[in-house]
């Protein structure tokens, strides 16, 4: 009877096993590209799977093979995985060619051993990313057009198995903090050649830029920012010509830029004329402190030492507060903010084209305080004694329970609060005062005298 019990007990057991293997299976699946009805990547007849793009969930991997009659073109914002970032890959095969201009979050370790191109929006890689990772490849290219943006959450890999480029075209590549980026460190492989070539745009990463005796980098009009000082590593890498100028800038005679910035905390590498770099970069006002509504007085630079070039050309980062501008050619911030910004640190940029200079800036917005006129008595709010020498006591007509009760004076300003139906005016001059009091069932005001 025993022996018959612990049978069943394992043979149940063993279906249950089958039934959750049936079950990841039918959640995790392999999408292939088709591409039978169109190049829309979200039409769900040109995958393999038929299934309907809201189906696409966390687990699936996505192969974007031949693309035969046509090449998948993702044009509007597609979560690719909401779950964990180990899930939700794709994978672009040699022949493999896709053109995203919409926001996708792909979570796995990414392969392009085709052809990716970001025209626009965020391809957000939320893992390692690689480009050639295929011993035979002939084509493994990533190219990154003004207006889109690649992120990496971890390392960003130009040729592991196979030769592999990365062109950044005007467009955005970062990584995130944990990231870093390394171009041809595979030298065990034949054809491990792997290329970077910063025409236009910004590359950007908190951690190391590695080229390996595999690697070259090129920098044309575009820069390359890292974290901390790795201006040694650099200097290296510039000595033995893997790290150099190309394109229009090689023929305009310039040449690398390797700088650390011990106001912005960065090392950038960039082409510019040889010559003296701007310094001295300084603004009137430094500490600005302002308020939604009202204009600022104009903030023009205070000092700036040119070097070699006749103008500078300004930048911010990141971008000021709502309804701040800053004037590229002046430097001078000015306008009306329009919206309440907690305080922030703004890196000021003066550029030529011999190089740089930066100063940091603190600004900070306030909501504008409350006009009188502002002030909207309630029937349902009762407050004792009004005129009053000291205390005040409010009470509601819908026995709504006080939350905060706030006094303000006639220029809008608060003067007190409290958290019960009691307030106090000692200490404030006689006049008129405005009392607001807060309930979950809504905000009552009324005018109240000291005297």
């Amino acid at each position: 009877m025993k022996k018959k019990l612990l049978k069943n007990n394992v043979l149940s057991f063993s279906f249950l096993v089958f039934l959750l293997g049936a079950f990841n299976v039918s959640h995790a699946q392999l999408n292939t590209w088709v591409g039978g009805t169109s190049s829309d990547f979200l039409d769900a007849t040109n995958w393999s799977t038929a299934a309907p793009p809201a189906t696409f969930l966390s687990g699936n991997t996505f192969t974007i093979g031949a693309g035969s009659p046509n090449n998948p073109v993702l044009s509007a914002n597609y979560p690719l995985t909401s779950g964990a970032p180990t899930s939700g890959l794709i994978y672009i095969s040699t022949v493999g060619n896709l053109t995203t201009s919409g926001n996708i979050n792909a979570g796995g370790v990414n392969s392009v051993d085709g052809l990716l191109t970001v025209t626009g929006g965020l391809f957000n890689g939320r893992s390692n990313f690689y480009i050639g990772t295929t011993v035979g490849t002939s084509l493994a290219v990533t190219n990154v057009e003004v207006g889109g943006a690649l992120n990496v959450k971890s390392a960003l890999l130009i040729s592991q198995k196979q030769a592999g480029t990365l062109n950044v075209n005007g467009g955005t590549v970062t990584t995130d903090s944990a990231g870093s980026i390394a171009v041809g460190n595979y030298p065990q492989y034949v054809d491990c050649n792997g290329i970077l070539n910063v025409n236009a745009g910004l590359v950007k990463t908190a951690g190391a830029l590695t080229i390996g005796t595999k690697g070259i980098v090129n920098v044309d009009g575009g820069r390359i920012e890292l974290g901390t000082d790795r201006t040694v590593a650099i200097g290296n890498y510039i000595t033995t010509n893997v790290l150099k100028v190309s394109g229009a800038a090689l023929t305009a005679g310039k040449v690398l830029l390797n700088k650390y910035d011990p106001v912005t905390l960065l090392t950038t590498i960039m082409a510019v004329l040889p010559g003296t770099e701007p310094s001295a970069l300084d603004y009137t006002t430094t500490a600005g402190s302002y308020t939604v509504g009202t204009a600022i007085a104009d903030n023009p630079k205070s000092a700036l030492t040119l070097g070699t070039g006749a103008t500078a050309t300004y930048t911010v980062s990141p971008a000021l507060p709502a309804g701040l501008v800053l004037d590229s050619a002046t430097g001078t911030i000015s306008g009306t903010p329009t919206a309440v910004k907690a305080l922030t640190t703004y890196y000021l940029k003066a550029s030529t084209d011999y190089g740089f200079t930066t100063k940091a800036i603190t600004i900070v917005v306030s909501a504008a305080p409350l006009g009188i006129s502002e002030f909207k008595e309630s029937a349902k709010i009762a407050v004792y004694p009004n005129p009053t020498t000291d205390f005040v006591t409010v009470s509601l007509s819908n026995n709504a329970t006080v939350q905060k009760i706030s006094v303000y004076n006639n220029l809008g300003q608060l003067v007190r609060s409290e958290n019960k139906n009691t307030v106090s005016l000692q200490g404030l001059t006689n006049g008129n005062y405005f009392l607001t009091v807060q309930t979950a069932e809504g905000n009552y005001s009324k005018k109240i005298i000291k005297n």
